[in-house]
């Protein structure tokens, strides 16, 4: 399939270069989409290429902005774990909360011996801030968010001096650290908003950004909310652009996700920077067009997701944006999800229980609702799980 035969010239600005130069892949418009807190979100929505920088993006007009006021005004947070943050693997395999993964693979660089200051942007219910809390009751943290709505929440939480919402004008004190973990990708115009960060950082000062990666995991490309798609060179040029250097770059910190610790270029002195992601296939990601293979994966997930039989029990395996997408594309005739996080079972998704591998219905029919190498080792740790497991096709680029 080819880049020219999928796509159709629009002539709408790219939100990151600023180049009239974004062309909408043809094939995204009919998709069921999800809104970022698992809820199903309905068809419609546009993907976009810029032909001059090459990042994938929903095109931010005004439609773009209505439906994220009208996500961001119902938003819940965590909901199908009553609020507790997203478990993932650490080594050893346990279960740990993300933030938690986030900080050990971070913490060579930071000094959590002296006191400092964090600020984490686009706090939810506070979840970074208990775990950062933890790791350093001596620091002072500040949350922020764009309303008032989870304020006494955060503002309880031990170690933090201060909320703030809606602008980020509100903040004059400066920062050791300032997170923005999943909160990049919704930001219309990333590069500046970089920029304007340098006010609020000491001379020393790190931001870390963590976002989803949708070429390794594309039911990303399916949030109604999310206004960039970015890979590792898309982040890397962005936050040279805004004046900082690169410390670290990764897609092995958590898995599925990329993460980038930056400094501001007058604090850089003789760090260097420390990449477990293949900056040599630089080149080669930019040129080659990703969306294109991982939409037709998505279709692909759709046929083999509504072939599932319907004469026995039907479960989905996860719990969150992909979990959310399958139930809509199953017309809702599922009984049950599956999660191997604690905080997750025994606890309702979308108005059906979610159960423990061990506790699936006998003879039911569980699509895996994750990507395929994860898929597969799902299927190997649950060998003799009494249910049929679908597991979804080879994601080749």
């Amino acid at each position: 399939m080819s880049f020219a035969s999928t796509i159709t010239g629009i002539n709408l600005p790219c939100h990151i270069c600023g180049a009239q130069q974004l062309d909408l892949v043809s094939n995204y418009h009919d998709l069921p989409r999800v809104a970022s807190d698992c809820v199903p979100w309905r068809s419609g929505g546009r993907l976009g290429i810029c032909k001059a920088c090459l990042c994938v993006q929903n095109p931010v007009d005004p439609e773009w902005h209505a439906e994220t006021h009208e996500v961001y005004s119902k938003y819940k947070i965590y909901t199908q774990s009553s609020g507790s943050e997203q478990g993932v693997f650490a080594e050893g395999k346990q279960l740990i909360p993300r933030s938690a993964k986030i900080f050990q693979r971070a913490a060579t660089y930071f000094d959590l011996a002296k006191p400092g200051r964090l600020l984490d942007i686009g706090c939810a219910n506070g979840e970074l801030l208990r775990c950062f809390g933890r790791l350093a009751p001596h620091w002072k943290m500040v949350g922020f968010e764009i309303d008032d709505k989870r304020r006494k929440e955060v503002e309880s939480i031990p170690g933090v001096e201060a909320f703030a919402s809606g602008s980020l004008e509100k903040l004059t004190k400066s920062f050791d650290i300032i997170t923005l973990i999943h909160v990049l990708e919704h930001l219309p115009k990333p590069t500046q908003w970089l920029r304007d960060l340098h006010r609020l950082l000491e001379p020393r000062g790190l931001v870390l950004i963590q976002v989803p990666d949708p070429k390794q995991n594309p039911y990303n490309l399916l949030v109604a909310d999310h206004c960039s798609h970015f890979i590792i060179p898309d982040l890397i040029e962005i936050a040279e652009q805004a004046g900082y250097q690169i410390l670290a770059c990764s897609d092995k910190w958590v898995s599925r996700e990329f993460s980038l610790l930056i400094t501001p270029l007058t604090a850089a002195d003789s760090r260097r920077a420390i990449s477990e992601y293949d900056v040599s296939q630089h080149a080669e990601d930019r040129a080659a067009s990703f969306p294109e293979t991982a939409l037709q994966w998505l279709h692909d997930i759709i046929k083999q997701a509504q072939s599932i039989p319907k004469n026995k029990a039907r479960g989905i395996w996860g719990t969150a944006i992909a979990a959310t997408w399958l139930y809509s594309l199953m017309d809702s005739q599922v009984d049950f999800f599956v999660d191997e996080d604690v905080h997750r079972i025994g606890q309702e998704h979308l108005g059906k229980p979610v159960y423990s591998p061990s506790d699936v219905p006998v003879d039911s029919h569980i699509f895996v609702a994750l990507t395929p190498e994860i898929a597969s080792n799902i299927v190997c740790r649950w060998p003799h799980i009494n249910a049929s497991l679908h597991v979804p096709p080879a994601l080749v680029y």
